[in-house]
């Protein structure tokens, strides 16, 4: 009996090491890649960020995981979860926590959320040490302590602050300190142009080392430079003036104490001449710098670059690992962007390769985390070997057709990349040939791309979710201030519109509309029938609606489960005396017997069913309405609800807001000889205002316009809005 006892404990303690293994594997198998928009910066599985009186926070708007399902948690104990898109933070430091689950919820990762909201209502400035200017210096952040009290009194140093000035003149300077909408100025006192004199040994006060090359001087050694330093245009040595005229290879190499550099006259930057200055975090470069290979390189902190307007070439490695510069133009004169120039950018979020950039070379923007869109100018000629490569959140990259792309390694390990190109780039070949989505982009056409497809009810499209591709054979990247279109108002799928110039096009999005439910009743009392064999809901019974107006909705939720919205059963609003508007959704396919009828207020049913989509509609639909309801639905034969009322002699105009339309009944005369004059009678002419008020206009209270001997089309005019309709002249 011993020994049976033994074998099972044995056994058991098999099956739980196996059961365990079998855990771990999973948590070691499930690791998404996380990446993170300003201001929340990663650090193992903490996120941070600072906020100044912040009321409002959305996470996952700035927070991407490359697989699973995040939940935001208010504490460690996993109770209270995030139900919406933001939450409004408390005052201080707070730790939240951030869940994510796998697909198929066998596993998960936790990161602590750490966010620091600073309420600020003033803004002091303390001088720290004395600081002499001169024109084109660089203000010294270090120079000056800013903070605010708290309510006892207690200082809270401020660090992520904007400051704006202008050393360009001799005098009083303003230095304007500022986060957020709370501001406040500093004096400073600016004298001379800035011109070093040197020691005997050729050293500055500055702590920079010079030597003397011909006519000219030049920074040899930078390393005991500290705080902000400004190039001067030239220095004074034994009495003789030298123009500055270079930085010599490695001279500012690993210096931790220079934060700011500011080059005001033309100069040469050496090879690693900053290379591995991990405090320095702003550089401001004049006209005519050129700079060298490895530059900026292992610049860890550096924020902020102003480029040279005329600069021609990044040379090789110049910005690589510098991991918070965030920048997305470059200057228009750059034809050559060379090897690893800017691999291992984390902060980077897009970039826009300019117009006449006909190089990049490889590794380029390799292994930039959090770079999610790139866009080539049009003369773009040659990219290298994994020029784009290792970039999780890559989602977008727009290239020329005529690009030389040797194979897709490229875009290796870009797992949630689009791929725009011209039809006949090599890399669109390599796309289609190893399963990577793209899309051809044709010659002098246009392309919408939105990168949000579902929105919720009454949501507005923000810049950064919508862009309109131009590919010309100059110009290939996205319109500047193109006009754009959409109504959110109804649930469904909906459709956005852009236009630019003679470039207009558009793109279907769904509109999600979800309620949630007391087991099937929502809070105005509205009961819902579920069927949780097919995970369809229906409205059964409608009791309530909002001013009249009742809007139904794409899903309700009970309990764990969500069912999706498809139909109204019999009887449904007989019982709602003071309903006038009803918006059936896109993916509304059931009219149950009596569905829609007995209600003597109805005057506007929205039922925005697509073309191609059947839709059931059962008897005694339609009835005991308002004696002048209206149908709103799509004006094309294919659609089931164009067809039915067509059918029925049912008066219906089209699905937009601000719109003008005209439509037939059988009465109306569609058949005219030439020179015949038109007929409205049998025709409704209706304006549909913004609140979704229908007006039913008489013939007098429009413009109407047609030529019978040119063609059969009429025009109708309303308050600017036009409206056609098109008749047979035999």
């Amino acid at each position: 009996m011993k020994k049976y006892y033994a074998f099972f404990l044995a056994l058991v303690m098999v099956l739980l090491c196996f059961v365990s293994c079998k855990n771990n594997t999973d948590n070691q198998d499930f690791s998404p890649v996380v990446t993170v928009d300003k201001p929340y910066s990663i650090n193992g599985n903490v996120i941070n960020a600072t906020f100044y009186n912040c009321g409002i926070i959305s996470p996952f708007k700035n927070i991407h995981f490359s697989e699973g399902k995040p939940l935001l948690y208010f504490d460690d104990s996993l109770q209270e979860y995030l139900d919406s898109e933001y939450f409004i933070p408390e005052g201080g430091v707070h730790d939240y926590v951030i869940v994510v689950n796998s697909n198929d919820n066998s596993s998960s990762v936790k990161y602590v959320l750490r966010i620091e909201n600073i309420y600020v209502d003033k803004l002091y400035v303390e001088k720290v040490y004395d600081t002499q200017y001169a024109i084109g210096q660089v203000f010294d952040k270090n120079s000056v302590l800013v903070y605010s009290l708290d309510e006892n009194g207690n200082k809270i140093e401020i660090k992520d602050y904007e400051c704006t000035y202008s050393f360009e003149e001799e005098g009083t300077s303003t230095v304007e300190i500022s986060v957020g909408r709370i501001k406040t100025e500093y004096l400073v006192t600016v004298s001379g142009t800035f011109v070093d004199i040197l020691d005997q040994n050729m050293n500055s006060s500055s702590g920079a080392r010079y030597e003397i090359v011909g006519n000219s001087a030049e920074i040899v050694d930078g390393k005991n430079v500290k705080g902000s330093f400004s190039v001067p245009e030239s220095i004074t040595y034994e009495g003789k003036s030298y123009v500055v005229s270079a930085i010599k290879d490695e001279a500012f190499m690993e210096n931790k104490d220079i934060n700011a550099l500011q080059i005001n006259s033309p100069v040469d930057i050496g090879e690693s001449a900053f290379n591995d200055c991990s405090n320095l975090t702003y550089v401001d470069l004049c006209e005519g710098t050129t700079i060298g290979r490895f530059a900026f390189a292992y610049c860890t902190s550096l924020k902020t670059i102003v480029l040279p307007q005329d600069l021609d070439r990044i040379k090789d490695g110049t910005f690589t690992h510098c991991a918070q510069l965030a920048l997305t133009e470059l200057p228009s004169t750059i034809t050559k962007i060379e090897s690893q120039a800017f691999s291992f950018c984390e902060s980077l979020t897009e970039i826009h390769i300019p117009q006449n950039t006909e190089y990049i070379g490889a590794r380029a923007f390799k292994s930039c985390y959090s770079l999610k869109t790139l866009v080539c100018g049009a003369g773009l000629k040659e990219i290298g070997d994994g020029v784009f490569s290792d970039n999780p959140a890559l989602e977008m990259l727009v290239l020329p057709g005529d690009v030389i792309v040797k194979d897709v390694n490229v875009i290796h390990g870009d797992d949630n990349i689009t791929v725009y190109a011209g039809s006949t780039s090599m890399l669109i070949y390599h796309c289609n040939k190893n399963g990577i989505p793209f899309v051809k982009l044709k010659d002098n056409s246009s392309e919408l791309i939105i990168k949000k497809k579902t929105f919720k009810l009454n949501d507005e499209i923000r810049d950064s979710e919508i862009g309109l591709i131009l590919n010309t054979e100059d110009y290939l990247g996205f319109a500047p201030n193109f006009g754009l279109s959409y109504d959110f108002s109804v649930p469904g799928e909906r459709t956005v519109s852009v236009k630019y110039g003679d470039y207009a096009a558009t793109v279907n999005v769904f509109v999600e509309y979800k309620l949630n439910l007391a087991a099937d009743t929502d809070e105005s009392g509205n009961i819902y029938e579920l069927d949780e064999n097919t995970g369809k809901a229906y409205l059964k019974e409608l009791n309530s609606s909002d001013n009249g107006t009742y809007i139904l909705p794409t899903c309700v939720i009970s309990g764990d489960n969500e069912y999706e919205v498809v139909g109204v059963k019999s009887g449904a609003i007989g019982n709602c005396k003071d309903l006038k508007k009803l918006f059936l959704h896109s993916n509304t396919v059931f009219l149950d017997e009596r569905a829609i009828s007995d209600c003597a207020t109805l005057e506007l049913i929205y039922f925005a069913t697509p073309k191609g989509i059947a839709v059931k509609i059962l008897d005694d639909n339609f009835t005991r309405l308002s004696g002048d309801f209206i149908i709103l639905c799509s004006n094309v034969n294919a659609t089931v609800m164009y067809n039915y009322v067509r059918t029925n002699n049912i008066k219906f105009a089209g699905l937009e807001r601000d719109s003008l339309y005209i439509t037939s009944t059988k009465s109306a005369q569609r058949l005219y000889e030439d020179g015949e004059e038109f007929n409205p009678e049998g025709f409704n002419i209706v304006y549909i205002d913004s609140d979704w008020n229908c007006i039913d206009l008489k013939p007098d209270e429009v413009n109407i316009r047609y030529d019978f001997g040119k063609s059969g089309i009429v025009e109708i005019e309303y308050k600017g809005k036009v409206a056609t309709y098109v008749v047979t002249v035999i």
